[in-house]
């Protein structure tokens, strides 16, 4: 197993949070889906990937402020219910075991997963038949 890495502080993460997403609904990901859908015709998932929860003060884990996360987490949901894609939150649903640090997933953490997401798909599988 990877060693863990040290947590740095909440603060410098908090700061960090600020620098980097203080305009991530303006990125707006889902507008490219959107004319993905319109010009093919297929269904869209988007898929709200689980991040690793190890709560250090108001941050959720080292690389996310709890409220920055929970602002995200709400925004992406609203986006895609507001454009009318399939939505599928697995934001908090691994354990820490099934991480090998605070993003990626180990093989088990991957079978849940893809489990999940093929659930997910089989509706828009089965509305292109």
């Amino acid at each position: 197993m990877p060693k863990a890495q040290p947590l740095r502080p909440c603060e410098e993460t908090l700061q960090q949070n600020d620098n980097m997403y203080a305009n991530f609904a303006q990125w707006n990901p889902l507008e490219y889906l959107a004319d993905i859908r319109a010009r093919s015709g297929r269904g869209v998932l988007v898929v709200n990937w689980p991040v690793i929860h190890e709560p250090q003060g108001t941050c959720y884990n080292r690389r996310y402020g709890a409220e920055w996360l929970a602002r995200y987490n709400a925004w992406l949901a609203a986006e895609a219910e507001r454009r009318g894609f399939a939505y599928l939150d697995l934001h908090d649903l691994l354990p820490a075991e099934n991480f090998i640090d605070s993003l990626h997933l180990n093989a088990a953490g991957h079978e849940i997963i893809a489990a999940r997401i093929a659930a997910a798909l089989m509706p828009l599988v089965q509305a292109r038949r």
